[in-house]
């Protein structure tokens, strides 16, 4: 595990972790590490490292690499690949490092994250360039979207009949019908150009947007209907297929439909960030931990887990993996949570929290609902994790109470209000501007 502190290794698939201490690794930002073979790689804020012994020793594998800031490591069967600041590398069988794309790039895209059918890499830069590969690196086919478009920012991606969508932060959708050789915008019926959802279900592409709803194609993009019907929240928070059902994950609560998209149903008020599946199992991380949807109601299953923001859950080996604000990734057994049963009702577990108005100029009112009475304590950090105001710290009587946060002295941005009570701790995301 790569940190801003340092490298960290298990040996016990996750239960414990060791610091690894050496002369190379005092208090490095690893923000990129791999394996590949017998080597493990790890990119810092200042150079390559490499361990041959399993992280007991490391050395400097700079050699043929001009630019020292890691973006990402990609490895393949055979190859490692890094994504710095000036360009994309290849490390080569003599331990050097060859350049084989110049510029400025932010993410690499592989077979793996399907983003391009039938082809090797798509690669994205700061510019909107577009280069592709489809033989791992050797050659490059440069696009610049940004010629006809200016800069955007990619949301979203999926494939559909051989082609690639792309979901813009302004420029609505993006598609190429030869692999990102060329580009066209396809938004007509979109009233909605910030696209940060796109999933693909049978002869149908769907689109979650921020404040418009959901939207569908059925002729690859070229023209999109609004389907927002028994929707009751046009703001999306996540859009995901399973089976025949569509999912979307929004600020009122979770929506299903069963007949793409022309009708939703409302499950509850719960506010999942996102969602992940297993065989008829359907789990939603939340601001206040993780549930299990049983029987129509979301169930916690938070047992162990001290930090319940979740921002994001996934099924994988055998484990539901949720990563949290602030406490890093948790994982749990799903063989344990296959016999997890209803016992006290959602209403009755939580501290519900929110604010109002949110986004705010000047102060917002805080508010949350306890269940019994107990101690609170309510502070507001940035981001980064810096205290801004101690609100409230005091035992509670059950009901409903609420605080006011006058912002007006404090820089705009995003801001959290951290609750801590007997349930963990909790939190609600605040946004702060200047009108």
């Amino acid at each position: 595990a790569g940190t801003n502190t340092g490298v960290f290794r298990s040996t016990n698939s996750g239960l414990t972790w060791t610091k690894i201490f050496n002369t190379l690794l005092p208090g490095e930002h690893i923000s990129a590490l791999t394996a590949n073979g017998k080597n493990i790689f790890a990119g810092t804020n200042s150079s390559f490292i490499r361990s041959t012994d399993n992280g007991d020793s490391w050395n400097v594998s700079n050699q043929g690499m001009p630019y020292a800031r890691c973006n990402e490591l990609v490895s393949d069967d055979s190859n490692l690949y890094a994504v710095t600041s000036g360009g994309i590398f290849i490390f080569t069988r003599n331990d050097v490092w060859k350049s084989i794309l110049a510029g400025i790039i932010n993410v690499l895209f592989t077979n793996d994250t399907m983003l391009l059918a039938g082809g090797n890499f798509i690669a994205g830069a700061n510019n909107s360039t577009i280069y592709q590969s489809i033989d791992k690196g050797k050659s490059w086919v440069v696009d610049n979207p940004g010629n006809n478009f200016g800069d955007f920012a990619v949301l979203a991606a999926t494939i559909k009949d051989n082609n690639l969508f792309l979901g813009t932060d302004y420029l609505g959708v993006l598609r190429s019908t030869n692999k990102g050789v060329t580009w066209t915008q396809e938004n007509s019926g979109l009233s909605s150009l910030y696209i940060h959802g796109l999933v693909a279900a049978g002869n149908n592409l769907f689109a979650s947007t921020d404040t418009a709803g959901i939207f569908r194609s059925s002729d690859n993009g070229v023209n999109w209907i609004p389907i927002n019907n028994g929707l009751t929240s046009k703001i999306i928070y996540t859009l995901i297929v399973h089976d025949i059902s569509i999912w979307a994950g929004t600020i009122n609560g979770v929506f299903i439909s069963t007949d793409l998209g022309m009708n939703w149903s409302k499950l509850n008020d719960t506010i999942i960030n996102s969602l992940a599946f297993y065989k008829k199992d359907v789990f939603g991380g939340t601001s206040h931990g993780v549930f299990k949807l049983i029987n129509g109601s979301w169930t916690p299953v938070n047992e162990g887990l001290t930090y319940l923001g979740t921002s994001f859950v996934a099924t994988s080996n055998g484990y539901l993996f949720a990563n949290t604000a602030g406490g890093g990734i948790w994982r749990r057994p799903l063989n344990e949570l296959s016999s997890v049963t209803p016992t006290v009702p959602l209403t009755q577990r939580l501290n519900i929290v929110s604010n109002y108005p949110d986004p705010f100029s000047t102060r917002t009112t805080i508010s949350l609902s306890i269940f019994k009475h107990q101690y609170i304590d309510l502070k507001i950090f940035d981001l980064l994790g810096k205290e801004y105001a101690s609100v409230f710290s005091g035992d509670l009587n059950a009901g409903d109470h609420k605080f006011d946060w006058d912002a007006s002295k404090f820089p705009p941005g995003v801001y959290i209000a951290q609750i801590q009570s007997e349930e963990g701790i909790q939190i609600q995301r605040m946004v702060h501007v200047i009108y």
